[in-house]
């Protein structure tokens, strides 16, 4: 089976943590499937176990280099972008799925904010404005994937 992990999103915290130890655990206990692991930075190595070659990283680097650039993939280019890798299935690690995209998905949710209702956020408080972002834009993006 060939499995596309789609995680170019993450770069800090908690994201890189869980595609670190994600991807450790495919690398470690997985020889039967193919993984392609696409990701907005050199985060991981490609690693090829024993002889099989099971394991592939993309860095996507121009798809991470603004918001602009990772809506457009996630929203228009990146469906025709997989459909390429021809996956059986595609794991999404940001919280959305790929629009557009008609082969298997399955999402991993790690993002809180578009579903608490204790705080609003605002776009016009500076110090606020990226939680907005995630509480509204992205939150609408999360809820029409699940």
């Amino acid at each position: 089976m060939r499995i596309v992990v789609n995680n170019i999103a993450a770069s800090g915290t908690g994201a890189l943590s869980v595609l670190q130890d994600f991807y450790r655990y495919v690398i470690e206990n997985d020889r039967e499937n193919e993984w392609i692991f696409l990701v907005g930075d050199a985060y991981i190595k490609e690693t090829y176990i024993r002889e099989t070659g099971n394991v592939k990283v993309k860095v996507m680097s121009d798809v991470k280099r603004n918001w602009f650039q990772r809506l457009r993939f996630d929203l228009f280019t990146g469906a025709g972008y997989l459909k390429s890798l021809q996956p059986d299935v595609v794991f999404s690690m940001q919280n959305t799925l790929t629009r557009g995209y008609h082969g298997r998905q399955v999402v991993y949710v790690h993002q809180p904010l578009g579903f608490q209702t204790a705080k609003r956020f605002s776009f016009f408080k500076r110090a606020e404005r990226e939680y907005a972002v995630y509480q509204y834009i992205i939150g609408a993006l999360i809820n029409h994937s699940i």
